[in-house]
């Protein structure tokens, strides 16, 4: 397609695969639910057991609608949602990397096309990875440590491309690099809506500004990558070693912040069942609680997921 309509071939490749996307992305639109409980598709058994699901899972009850405002306002003034967005930003800029690989292996001095074979198998692997990862976290319910062991990972790939240009030592850092950067990046992502459960207005603006600051990496992560640097990109690796070892520190910070968070909960909910019980006889002195009641998750056994 090189000069069809006067357009370069490169350019018909971003046309063609934009347009694909925009395509996929009005179709989903009338076919993706917003919820169980507003999914027309779903039985009302069907959606009884995805709603409870949700519920067991986030804690959350999302058809309690309320003011958008008010949940930016609660998104804002929440600590995890900064933390979260530490984690995602520092993630992102350590993978921007991927936007480089065919540069970066390009300075292993093979031909075009034999550079840009050696460019898949990495990607390869950093989806075998993202998968079994998911997985497992998702079957241990567990998030910090499938986020801090794959970063590690990758942070010891950066080392290694930085210390060494041995080809295959440079190649095999690549594989980590993105195995690890990548392999956990779908494991935060999921981290953001059982940390902040609700309201509703409050994950959704929650997830909106994570993601809104996890992109402004690619502002000024390319100027990691300038032709100066080559063929080494010494200040890009440690550049990205740095975020890592950020998003390491991130992780086991939010971690540590939402045991708190479960101890309190704790706590909140055996006040919240004795003050209950107090106020169902009449005690209106009990009625002090109430408001902390009002702090803790819709399901009552709720807990933040480490």
């Amino acid at each position: 397609m090189n000069g069809l309509n006067g357009l370069q071939s490169w350019r018909w490749l971003f046309i063609i695969e934009a347009a694909v996307t925009v395509f996929i992305a009005i179709c989903v639109m009338f076919i993706l639910p917003d919820y169980p409980h507003s999914t027309r598709s779903f039985t009302p058994l069907e959606r009884a057991i995805a709603v409870n699901r949700m519920r067991h899972s986030s804690g959350a009850k999302d058809e309690e609608r309320g003011s958008p405002i008010q949940g930016l306002r609660v998104a804002v003034t929440d600590y995890k949602t900064w933390l979260l967005a530490l984690i995602i930003i520092t993630k992102t800029s350590a993978g921007v990397v991927t936007s480089f690989i065919p540069t970066v292996i390009n300075t292993f001095g093979y031909s075009k096309v034999i550079t840009l074979l050696l460019v898949a198998p990495p990607y390869v692997f950093a989806t075998i990875a993202a998968l079994t990862i998911s997985y497992t976290s998702d079957k241990l319910s567990e998030r910090a440590f499938h986020i801090i062991i794959p970063i590690f990972v990758a942070m010891a790939g950066y080392i290694m491309a930085a210390g060494s240009m041995t080809l295959a030592v440079r190649y095999l850092a690549i594989f980590l690099m993105l195995g690890g950067v990548y392999g956990s990046y779908n494991v935060a992502l999921a981290w953001i809506s059982s940390t902040l459960p609700r309201p509703l207005e409050k994950r959704a603006a929650a997830t909106a500004m994570i993601n809104t600051v996890g992109n402004l990496a690619q502002i000024y992560s390319p100027c990691l990558y300038i032709k100066s640097m080559r063929p080494r990109y010494l200040e890009a690796m440690i550049a990205n070693s740095c975020f890592c070892l950020a998003c390491l520190f991130a992780t086991l910070v939010l971690r540590w912040c939402l045991k708190r968070e479960n101890a309190k909960l704790d706590r909140l909910e055996a006040e919240g069942i004795v003050a209950m019980e107090k106020i169902g006889k009449g005690d209106t002195e009990a009625e002090m609680y109430e408001d902390k009641v009002e702090s803790v998750p819709a399901t009552i056994g709720y807990r933040y997921v480490l």
